[in-house]
Order: structure tokens, then sequence, then C-alpha cells
């Protein structure tokens, strides 16, 4: 399992501490920042700092026009042109400052969108990497669950954090030498204040990660009973079984946990917030009050004081979103480890190059052979399928049979090269299926799921994506595999015949369960592949339904390798060779009367599931009638 559990669980504290790893953190987010848009980034970036600057300067020429204007206005000279002066300069610079803000809140604007589509393109891309036994592995899923949780945000908040945080420090920086130089001794008061908010809001942001991380697993759950409570598909039963209290107290019960670990947080939030604001605004109005003293006995002019005193509150709103800042720099860092940490997932290793067993080879011959094969799911005590060795001849037709959790799906995964042995080894014309590449071998190997795929798409673009690249723009050849499968004479009678979209989700018109099923048969077809996996292929389907598919079966299967798991046992008889499963073994395999005269495992089934066919059969007469 590809998974390291301990990638995920030695993630230690010290390390997320480390300013190698904060350093590592902007060296993955910053260059996907720019890949999404680099003129996007300079405008933020330069549109940020040139207002950081200017606010200090603002400050400057705020001072100097009240000492150029007051000994004016103190001689009782009426002359207005001073003041002019300065207000035209004053102006110009508001208007670059109102200039800078308005550019920088486009870009941002834009690159909040430019990143979303790039970074959610990349990571949706990196999840269709990993193999189904990654995926389905609980840590995986959390892992993804907390990567897919607005990734571009992460990406753009991390940047837009940085770039604010540098222009924040700037702007400090600039409205501190003011104060340092008209009041040097008290203004570096100022400045120690920061540093004990700067350390709470890298606490919080760390407390925050730590929530986020370990609520993960209850988010999946309450977006879990979501999708329950929401889905069309759940409402008979739910409605019928009379679930909607039940589901939502477990709904609240997944929730609740969340919100009392938020709530402790915002808590030390706001006592953090309200404590830092209360001992700077007290600093400000004392240094302030020391300056104005000073102002009042003619140690620093007019001009001085008002200039200290803009720079001082403005220095006080500059230190907060400093730390406002540097808290979004930590938090972002935080989110980012996550970010990289699903990147970082690697799927099951498949190194294996082989287009075709041969040179000159176009296609299988469709050999398979399964050598001491086992497979055991992580955490199980038994395997699921135990030392299993099966060949399986070209053309030749297989059932595959047995009760509920008999080994069957895992036994076709493995086949199919869904799933890599626990031990042992599958074998395709004489090649480890390792040893193939798996989108050369999926064109020729076709496996057909138990839990069909149903796309909200037209009919003809949901057979037709069995094979993109010929089929996507050959509506004929569509509707000859449609009507193979016995599904053209109803699919031609939906409102806008083969382009009518199915599903409900974002169309009018749905299908049946069996008719969706005879759909997803065709679909698999549509590849023309030698070989042919299909799991439980008569499951919704009423026993005309079963019979009409079963007919087609003999054309589709007759030049093609093909293994069927089922368990309608009067729609195998015919087949070369049945084998019989029972807790993840073989047990019996033969032929359908060979097997019956054996009076085994497969007997007791199949006449179980006669009699069954049987009434179901009686019943859809009478209703037929």
């Amino acid at each position: 399992m590809m998974l390291r559990k301990n990638r995920t669980k030695s993630r230690s504290k010290d390390d997320s501490k480390s300013a190698q790893k904060v350093i590592g953190t902007f060296k993955f987010a910053i260059p996907m920042a720019w890949k999404a848009h680099p003129r996007l980034c300079l405008g933020m970036t330069i549109s940020s700092i040139l207002a950081a600057q200017a606010s200090p300067l603002l400050v400057l020429l705020t001072g100097a026009a009240v000492n150029e204007v007051q000994p004016a206005l103190q001689a009782g000279i009426q002359d207005d042109s001073k003041i002019t002066f300065w207000l035209i300069i004053g102006g110009i610079m508001g208007a670059v400052l109102s200039g800078m803000a308005a550019l920088r809140k486009y870009t941002r604007n834009r690159l909040y969108d430019e990143i979303q589509l790039q970074v959610n393109q990349e990571v949706l891309t990196h999840a269709a990497t990993l193999d189904l036994e990654t995926r389905e592995n609980v840590d995986t899923q959390n892992c993804i669950r907390r990567a897919m949780a607005n990734p571009g945000g992460v990406i753009l908040n991390a940047s837009f954090g940085l770039v604010n945080a540098v222009a924040s420090l700037i702007q400090s920086a600039g409205l501190l030498a003011v104060l340092l130089w008209i009041e040097p001794l008290w203004s570096g008061m100022l400045v120690l204040l920061g540093i004990p908010h700067l350390i709470a809001q890298w606490y919080l942001s760390k407390n925050r990660h730590e929530l986020h991380y370990t609520r993960t697993n209850s988010l999946r759950w309450s977006h879990y009973y979501t999708g329950l409570l929401s889905t069309n598909a759940q409402v008979p039963s739910i409605q019928t079984l009379r679930l909607t209290p039940y589901l939502i107290q477990r709904f609240r019960d997944s929730v609740g946990t969340i919100l009392d670990a938020s709530t402790r947080m915002y808590r030390q939030q706001a006592i953090v917030d309200f404590l830092s604001s209360v001992v700077t605004l007290i600093a400000v109005v004392g240094v302030v009050g020391i300056v104005g003293h000073s102002a009042i006995t003619g140690r620093v002019s007019t001009g001085e004081f008002v200039a200290f005193w803009v720079a001082a509150w403005r220095l006080q709103s500059s230190l907060t979103r400093l730390a406002t800042a540097f808290s979004d720099v930590f938090g972002s860092h935080f989110d980012i480890v996550n970010l990289r940490e699903f990147m970082e997932l690697k799927p099951t290793p498949r190194t294996g190059t082989l287009l075709m067993p041969s040179q000159g080879q176009k296609t299988l011959n469709g050999r398979i052979e399964c050598r001491d094969l086992s497979y055991t799911y992580p955490g199980a005590k038994h395997p699921a399928v135990n030392n299993i060795n099966l060949v399986i001849e070209p053309h030749e037709k297989i059932a595959l049979v047995g009760s509920n959790g008999a080994g069957k799906s895992t036994l076709a995964r493995m086949i199919s090269g869904l799933y890599q042995p626990t031990s042992g080894k599958v074998l395709i014309d004489g090649n480890s299926i390792t040893d193939f590449d798996l989108n050369e071998l999926h064109k020729q190997l076709a496996y057909l799921p138990q839990d069909m795929f149903r796309l909200e798409a037209t009919a003809h673009e949901n057979i037709a994506i069995g094979n993109i690249e010929e089929l996507f723009d050959q509506p004929e050849k569509v509707k000859q595999l449609a009507a193979i499968t016995g599904i053209d004479e109803f699919l031609s009678k939906l409102p806008q015949g083969y382009e009518t979209h199915l599903g409900r989700g974002f169309g009018e018109t749905d299908l049946s369960g069996g008719q969706w099923r005879r759909l997803a048969v065709a679909r698999t077809l549509a590849s023309n592949p030698s070989v042919i996996i299909l799991d439980e292929p008569f499951s919704n389907l009423d026993p005309n339904a079963e019979e009409k598919l079963y007919g087609t079966f003999e054309e589709m299967l007759s030049e093609r390798t093909s293994l069927m798991i089922s368990h309608r046992f009067s729609m195998l008889a015919n087949v070369d060779r049945i084998i019989v499963m029972e807790h993840g073994r073989i047990i019996e395999q033969g032929q359908h009367d060979s097997l019956m005269e054996l009076d085994g495992v497969y007997a007791t089934l199949y006449r179980s599931s006669v009699a069954r066919y049987q009434l179901s059969h009686q019943y859809a007469q009478k209703d037929a009638a």
C-alpha cells in the first residue's frame, strides 16, 4: 500500500516548526502561482509594495504641509497658494494609493481564478494517477479530502500572504523610520509589542492546522450524511425506512466534535486579538502623549507632532496587518503541508511498458494464467483470495460463481490490473500483468464492474467513452454497438434520440437500472477488446431482459476470452467452464453437467438460483398479462 502510514503519522511538531520546512512550503507554492499567470503575479506584487511605500511618504508630506502652512496661518497671511499646493500633492498621493489598491484587488481576483484552474487541474490530474488500492486506503481518503479543500485558494493565500507580509513589513519599517526620526527613544516600544503578537499568531495557526488535520474524518462523515440526504437516488430508501431523523442525528454527532474544537480555537483567537489590540492601543496613546508633550514644550514642531500622530496610528494598523499577514502565511504553510502530502502520494509502483506481448502482435491472444495468486485487504485477518492457480485459454468462456464474499470480484480486479496481488502473479499471454502499460492493456482488456459508471452526458457519449479516440465522432458505429446489445430501440425513442442527456443531475431523462446496465455492456465492447471481464452483467435486469442480453453474448464473446461473474446460474449453462469459489479458494470447476452430477456446492447454488429465477419469471409473465 503506497500511502505509507509513517508518512502521515511521522510529521512531528518539530518538523512543522522548522524554518527549513516553511521555506520549502513557499518554494512549492510560489512557482505554482507564477505558473498560473506570471503577469498577474508581478502586478499584485508591485502594486502591494508601491502602496506600502506610499504610506510613510504620505505621512511625511502631511507633516511638511503643516509646518509649511502653520506660519502663514499664525501670521494672518491670507494666501491659499501654499494650501492649494499641498492639497494637490496630497490628492496625487491619494490617487496613487487608490490606484494601487484597485490594481491590487483586480490582480488578486484575477489571479484567484487562474490559480484555481491551474492548481485544481494539477490536483485532479494527480488524483487520477492513484490506483484503486491506494485510493481505497482510509489514510489516503483523508489525505485527498484535505488536499481537495480549496487547493487553489491555499496557493493564492500563501502567495498573497507572503506578498502582503513583505508589503506590510516595508510599510511598518517606513512608518517606524518616521517615528524614530521624530522620537527615537519611545518609538522602539511599538515594535517590541509586535513580536509577542506574531508568536501568538504562529501558535494559533498551528492549532488551526492541527484542528483541520484531526477533524478530516469527521468532515468526511458529515459530507457522507449530507450526500445521503440530498441525493435523489437515496430518497426512496430513506423515506420508506423513515431514516431522516436518524441520519440528521448522525450528521449532528459528526459535526458536534468539530464545533467543540472550533469553539475553543475561536475563543483563543478572540482573546489574543483583544489583548494585543488593547496593549498596542495603550502603548500608542502613551507614546503619542509623550510626543505631544514635547510639541507643547517646543522640542518638536507642530508638523512633526502631526506626522508622528498619523504615523503612530498607521503603524498600529500596519502592525495589525503584518500580524494578520504572518498569520495567513503560517496558516497557508500548514495548509500547503496537506497539499504537498497529497501531491507526494505515490500509487502502487507500476513500471510496465509492454504494449503487446510480442513484436508485430497488435492484439492479445487472451491467455490468462493465475499462479499462486493471493490478496489480503489492509487490516483484514484472512485473505480475500487465497492461493489461486488457474489457466484460461484464448477465447474460452469462463463463469465465476460462488456465494457473496467468496473473492470473485477481488480476483477479477487482480486479473484486470486494478489490484496488485499480495503474493503470486497474473500472466497474460505469458507476460506478467505488471510488465504491461496499463493504459495500453485496458484497450484490449475490458472490465465491467458491478457498480457501473453512469456519466451525466448524452446517450451517444455514454457509449463512445468506451473508445473515445475512435467513436466520439462516429454516431453510426455507436448505434451499431447499441444494436448488438439490444438497446438501440429504446435509445432511439428518447426525446432527442442518442443526443438525449442521461441523468437527472443536469437533465430530465434517466434510464432504469437495467437499461444503464445494458448501455454499460455496449460501452465495454466499444474498444473491441480481446478479453472481457463482466461482474454481474445481469443485475437489475428482469427475466425477459436477461434472456435478450444473454442472447447477444454468443456473438459478443465468440472470439474473445471472457470471464463472467454472476449469481444468475440459469444464464451460465452454455459457458465453456464454470469455476466455483468459496472463502477465496477454487473448490470446484468444470462444465455445467459434470458439476451437477458432482452434486456439490455448485449444484446447490444452481438449484436455489433456478427456483428464484422461475418465481421471478412467473411474476414477470403475470405483470405482462
